[in-house]
């Protein structure tokens, strides 16, 4: 009678840390041991038992057994499955911490989950309750920690444009990439451009990603179909899918802009909202020497008036007297005007 009294308040010391009843699993935890071996304490003997989700195999408690976790982890329940042995011997669960302070509650018969709050659990014990007759049986440990939160997706198409400023007549790339997804294999976009500013120049495929329609230059509009080249392409980052080349053609500010999107993983397709189709922007400044806009004789006179000086003491304000080669004005210059000259369409020479 002493001893049965004995053990029922050591059990009672063993639980001030847990909801006696018994409850359902909530859906934010999952089982962190699962699969995990325990080990005979003090050796390298592994023990699979306790963690295989099976009740049917157990291992009778002569020994004390760890599991260790490289970080500490938050312990919001547990669910045991055990039975006792001789003298109401049972089952011990200790819960670790890195202070040296342990937690200890007693392995139930039911399997049923309990809760916990353990913040910062470094390693989990087994051991036997009760020091007379032979030790009870423990078939099943399940420790349930928070799951990691799913985060919420917020998908975008973007186009970038590196460049901050350009010159006239000057060619530049515009990356569009697709944003905050998971397991995105295909995209149907739209994209529009400053057609009175830009020239479109064609678009370059990125390694993986295939444009799959034929795109045509719609006042400025552009429909883009790209797909994945295999599993290993999959987006699940952000994603540079396709590069657009255009030409600065008048001065300005020129926008290129992403204007709808539709995506597709492997079950089902989406619509991005409005305001997550992105845009940027360029300037175009006149680069010609006097700044008119385009190259013609007069640029070519200019800086040959002024040929061996140092560009930057041409009246920068007015003359953009440094075009090519080194800092002053020399051969180089006047060879890349001429070449800009003949590049312009606007420029007839005398009939």
């Amino acid at each position: 009678m002493k001893k049965l009294f004995f053990l029922t308040f050591l059990l009672t010391l063993l639980l001030p840390i847990s909801k006696i009843h018994a409850e359902s699993v909530p859906e934010d935890v999952y089982d962190y041991l699962s699969g995990k071996p325990f080990v005979i304490a003090n050796s390298t003997i592994e023990n699979l038992s306790f963690t295989d989700n099976n009740n049917t195999t157990g291992t009778q408690m002569y020994n004390h057994y760890t599991i260790s976790f490289e970080n500490p982890i938050d312990i919001s329940g547990y669910s045991s499955y055990s039975v006792g042995g001789i003298y109401g011997a049972g089952v011990a669960i200790i819960f670790n911490y890195d202070n040296g302070t342990s937690n200890t509650t007693v392995a139930g018969g039911s399997g049923g989950y309990t809760t916990l709050d353990l913040k910062g659990v470094k390693k989990i014990t087994l051991a036997r309750t009760g020091t007379e007759g032979s030790p009870g049986f423990l078939y099943d440990l399940k420790v349930f920690v928070k799951k990691t939160p799913t985060p919420v997706l917020n998908p975008t198409l973007d186009v970038t444009i590196e460049k901050e400023k350009v010159g006239l007549g000057q060619e530049f790339t515009a990356g569009v990439s697709l944003k905050n997804v998971k397991d995105i294999y295909a995209e149907d976009f739209e994209i529009k451009y400053d057609n009175q500013h830009l020239q479109y120049l064609g678009f370059e495929e990125v390694a993986g990603y295939k444009v799959y329609n034929t795109p045509t230059d719609l006042n400025g509009t552009l429909r883009f179909i790209v797909a994945s080249k295999g599993e290993d392409y999959g987006i699940n980052k952000d994603t540079v899918i396709l590069k657009l080349k255009f030409k600065a053609k008048a001065i300005g500010t020129a926008v290129v802009d992403s204007t709808k999107a539709r995506i597709a993983d492997t079950e089902q397709e989406y619509d991005l909202e409005k305001e997550n189709c992105l845009e940027d922007s360029i300037i175009i400044e006149a680069t010609d020497v006097n700044k008119s806009g385009e190259f013609t004789l007069v640029d070519l006179a200019i800086d040959a008036r002024y040929f061996k000086y140092l560009a930057a003491d041409v009246d920068p304000v007015k003359y953009n007297a440094q075009q090519a080669g080194d800092e002053y004005v020399n051969d180089d210059d006047l060879l890349y005007i001429v070449d800009q000259i003949l590049s312009n369409s606007n420029y007839l020479p005398n009939s």
